[in-house]
């Protein structure tokens, strides 16, 4: 082989694998270590530079992926290698390729050649040539071998869809090979989605709801939908919303999508993601296709959509993108009802091809459509009755006949006839595996692996409670620590591989999920709920490895290993438990020496509505469950995320709620911490003499006990009110009191905080110099403490006093500092901020296309973080730059929308700024007129406020106007000027022309 045909081949095996890694969310590093392999090879081998030489490291690869077998095929083929098929007969004992040998139990019903279960199989059923039999029943895939039936001819629809431009997406959308019926319902649905594109709106929607009671085929529909007319979209999206009931995610992937960054925690509420969402879709100029699958977790008990959701769900104009839900129940999205198109059991003659296919081939289409009635057409109930009467050769007629099948839930009563037949070791995993599908807590897929590891820990820990209780000799400790035998994961991997095939379990790449039919048939049978779930919440908090001083975790995906833990903790009753996990293990340090717990790190990445939800429930459980400090901590930590998420009446009860322990319990220093919560509340709400009076009493608190620290804590928020109301001496002399007390304790992280805030008063008052000397000093202290988040914010202000005293060289390098470590750790308000302020170094420096260049960048921040104000403010400062260089309709449109977002808002000295702009703008085009109407107009909002530096300027534009004026046109001017003001929403004629 030339060089370049292998370079070529490289390309190929390496474009391949990275699909693959990305669909199931790997590193390069975790990709490595969970194939055994060294990282700088199997980097090299992502990058296309080489190809693995030994067919065993393609082996190793897929194993470590959860690849099929037609996906491990195609890796293998890539990369010069002999399939599987091959590879098995040439190498009959290799241990390596145990995995891929069909279990002895299973020879009696071969496995098919094919059977898809990777990531990436939507593609591989394109691309492999497979001819096997795959049935997508009710949600998921089942794959399906040859039952020794009657015989017989099936005639079955066969999807085949070429590889689309998906989104990057946590959930794979399932693989469709051989679908039974559905044609009807699929040319239904995929009429009322072409006729609501954008032209449609009277239909009054852009999205479809599928409706339909578990099992019945919603999910399937929608994966027909898309293989069938992907090709219409230039990019499809399909969501679990089971697997991360949060709209975050959504705007996460999609913003990934189109190359922007996106961080939720700058974006908290739910409802303006929503909307940021909506916003990036309309703009779009080609077609997107959102699918959301299992929509009720997001639902409330009447139907209707939570925060963020409702708004999305409603929403009638998303340009050309469509969106397709699958839910259990109608969708209500405020007030609206969200179109809904139900669907039903399969058809008679659909239910008949099913039959047939699962072995029933033999009987006649009388009996058969028999069943198919009895079963309502159920997909799931059809295929268990053709399991009963083909494992075990009961007549279908007899099954058809016997009643109490056929009462209530059918599928249920099926279910529970093929369960019993089953062997003891499988009808136990099936009820194992039940453990860990039960949303909205539990949507986990799981390994073999997994569910051995949790056994183990669950035998291990049942040993501990017999050793204590002297049932048992804890020599025999060691022997429990060993898999049980005939659990080991290869064992839990051929049970799985069995129930997969009898449509009991679902294979998503190597792990493991099931039917909601079956999971709430199973659950109860599962002995000892609560010790299993405990088992698990131990399993999972053990797999989090993080090192915190080395590689503290910076995003959710990071952390899911305790979620899940913390779910089970809840689930097994051990709420102490989850409470230490959540609100009390140290789990890594963000800055410095600062350590953070779980519900620190939820909160810094602003994940508040799941904060909410997790301390939820733990403030609900009974009083002889948790300890009062832990309830409180829960409320406590509620009560920050209801206020962090503006919910401040929610906060204030939390708050209140925790008042009311700590006078119960007499706990002074939990008082004080409510109290202090309670004061922050009240300034959000600019209600500071109840903050003041908050406060007072935890000073009041803090004297009583002697507890120096919190005294600074409060003494420093007391200055903050006192800023905040003007009253700068005041401000002062607390917060000099505040670093007094930080001394006192050695306080570095207070001492930084008060001496930025004190930096901030000087600067309000015209005192730089002591401003510099306090940021300064605040700065060395941040340095020291490792706390970027602090450095990126003083040397914020550090630039701006050098921008107003005309540094503006050393103003420059501030800021330039500063927006590097915004950047670094994902601070995106605090770079759109230092963004616009390089902006405004520039504009005073007359170099204005640089201006431009970086209040754009900063509108952008903007706009995706839904920061109206300081978009406000940026827009009217782009006009100005605009303005400058002579673009004057594009200045009077940036100076219009800062107009209309200070109205908005209520913003009076941002109605005054631009008025004044306005103005500016039309003098300069010599329309005095307008010029003068604008310029009284800012007067009047400047006059309001009582600002003196501002009126004064004001008056200086229209003494130049009335200059410019012939003495004896001004009467008249002024009197058309007034005319002009009386108009209500009168804009200038420049305006009403460039729009």
């Amino acid at each position: 082989m030339e060089k370049s045909d292998r370079e070529e081949d490289s390309h190929n095996f390496a474009r391949l694998l990275r699909g693959y890694t990305r669909s199931m969310q790997l590193t390069y590093a975790q990709l490595a270590q969970a194939a055994g392999l060294s990282f700088d090879t199997t980097r090299n081998w992502l990058r296309g530079v080489s190809q693995p030489r030994a067919w065993q490291d393609v082996v190793r690869l897929a194993q470590a992926l959860g690849l099929g077998v037609a996906a491990s095929d195609r890796l293998l083929r890539s990369a010069a290698h002999p399939d599987l098929a091959h590879l098995l007969r040439e190498n009959p004992e290799a241990k390596l390729l145990s995995p891929w040998r069909s279990p002895t139990e299973a020879q009696a019903a071969p496995l098919p050649a094919s059977v898809v279960t990777g990531p990436g199989s939507v593609e591989e059923i394109a691309t492999s040539g497979q001819t096997t039999p795959t049935v997508l029943v009710s949600d998921a895939q089942v794959d399906v071998y040859n039952y020794p039936g009657r015989g017989g001819d099936v005639s079955v629809n066969y999807y085949q869809s070429t590889p689309t431009k998906l989104l990057p997406v946590s959930h794979a959308v399932p693989s469709v090979g051989r679908v039974v019926g559905r044609e009807r319902e699929l040319e239904e649905l995929a009429q009322y989605l072409a006729a609501n594109t954008t032209l449609s709106i009277v239909r009054g929607r852009a999205a479809a709801t599928l409706f339909g009671v578990a099992g019945i085929g919603k999910s399937t529909l929608a994966a027909m939908y898309y293989h069938r007319y992907q090709q219409r979209y230039a990019k499809v999206y399909w969501r679990n919303l089971a697997r991360d009931p949060y709209i975050g995610g959504v705007v996460n992937t999609i913003a990934e999508s189109l190359g922007i960054t996106f961080d939720p925690r700058e974006v908290p509420d739910e409802d303006n993601q929503a909307m940021l969402l909506i916003t990036w879709l309309r703009e779009l100029r080609e077609p997107y296709l959102l699918i959301l699958d299992d929509c009720e977790i997001v639902l409330d008990d009447e139907g209707s959509a939570g925060p963020g959701w409702r708004m999305l769900f409603a929403e009638d104009d998303l340009g050309s993108t469509k969106l397709l839900l699958t839910s259990r129940h109608h969708i209500r999205a405020g007030r609206k009802q969200v179109h809904s198109y139900e669907i039903e059991g399969l058809s008679e003659a659909d239910g008949i091809a099913l039959l047939r296919l699962w072995g029933l081939a033999g009987y006649s289409e009388t009996i058969l459509k028999q069943a198919v009635a009895k079963c309502q057409g159920h997909p799931l109930a059809l295929i268990l009755l053709a399991q009963l009467a083909v494992e075990d050769n009961r007549e279908l007629e007899g099954l058809l006949g016997e009643q109490r099948l056929w009462e209530a839930e059918v599928a249920t009563n099926l279910l529970d006839e093929v369960y019993q037949r089953l062997p003891v070791e499988e009808q136990q995993l099936v009820c194992y595996l039940s453990l860990f599908d039960h949303p909205p807590y539990f949507s986990q897929a799981v390994t073999p692996k997994d569910v051995a590891d949790i056994l183990l820990s669950y035998r291990r820990m049942r040993h501990i409670e017999r050793v204590r209780s002297g049932q048992e000799e804890a020599a025999l400790l060691r022997r429990k620590q060993q898999y049980a035998w005939g659990w080991r994961p290869q064992d839990i991997a051929a049970h799985a591989l069995k129930l997969s095939r009898r449509a009991l379990l679902h294979p998503e790449g190597g792990r493991y999920t099931m039917h909601a039919v079956v999971r709430e048939y199973a659950y109860p049978q599962l002995r000892d709920q609560a010790g299993h779930h405990r088992a698990a919440a131990d399993y999972f908090q053990r797999l989090y490895q993080r090192d915190p001083l080395t590689s503290p975790p910076t995003q959710i995906g990071e952390v899911a290993s305790l979620l899940n833990s913390f779910d089970h903790f809840c689930a097994g009753e051990g709420y102490e438990d989850a409470a230490r996990l959540l609100m009390g293990t140290v789990l890594g340090y963000l800055q410095g020496e600062n350590k953070v717990s779980l519900s620190d790190l939820l909160d810094r990445w602003s994940e508040f509505r799941r904060l909410a939800s997790m301390t939820e429930r733990l403030a609900g459980v009974p009083a002889d469950r948790l300890s009062a400090k832990d309830r409180a901590s829960a409320l406590g930590n509620l009560g920050n995320a209801y206020r962090n998420l503006g919910e401040y009446g929610q906060a204030i009860r939390c708050y209140e709620q925790v008042l009311r322990v700590a006078e119960e319990t007499s706990d002074t220093q939990l008082e004080g911490r409510a109290r202090g919560n309670l004061g922050i509340v009240f300034v959000s709400l600019g209600e500071y003499a109840r903050a003041l009076d908050h406060y007072q009493q935890v000073l009041s608190i803090a004297n009583q006990v002697g507890d120096t620290r919190m005294l600074g804590l409060v003494v420093g928020d007391i200055g903050l009110v006192y800023a905040n109301m003007g009253d700068y001496e005041q401000a002062i002399d607390y917060y000099q009191q505040a670093l007094n007390l930080d001394e006192q304790v050695g306080d570095l992280q207070g001492k930084s905080t008060d001496l930025s805030n004190l930096g901030n008063v000087y600067r309000a008052l015209g005192k730089y110099q002591d401003a510099l000397a306090c940021h300064q000093e605040a700065l060395s202290l941040a340095e020291r403490l490792g706390d970027l988040q602090g450095r990126s914010n003083v040397l914020g202000n550090l630039g701006t006093i050098y921008a107003v005293l005309g540094d503006y060289g050393q103003a420059a390098t501030c800021y330039r500092e500063a927006l590097t470590i915004a950047e670094q750790i994902g601070d995106r308000a605090a770079s759109a901020d230092h963004l616009g302020n390089l902006g405004n170094i520039f504009f005073f420096q007359k170099e204005y296309e640089q201006a431009v260049r970086y209040y754009q960048e900063a509108l952008l921040l903007d706009e995706q973080l839904g920061d109206t104000p300081t978009k406000g403010t940026n827009l009217s400062n782009l006009g100005s730059a605009l303005l400058a260089m002579g673009a004057y309709p594009q200045a009077a449109r940036c100076q219009l929308q800062a107009l209309i977002i200070a109205e908005q808002i209520g913003d009076q000295f941002g109605q005054g700024s631009a008025w004044n702009n306005l103005g500016v703008v039309n003098e300069v085009l010599q329309d005095y007129q307008s010029a003068l109407a604008c310029y009284q107009l800012a007067h009047s909002r400047y006059k309001e406020l009582g600002n003196q530096d501002h009126l004064v300027k004001v008056e200086r534009n229209i003494e130049r106007v009335r200059i410019r004026v012939p003495a004896r046109k001004w009467r008249t001017l002024t009197r058309q000027a007034d005319k002009l003001i009386s108009t209500p929403g009168w804009r200038p004629a420049l305006l009403e022309q460039g729009e």
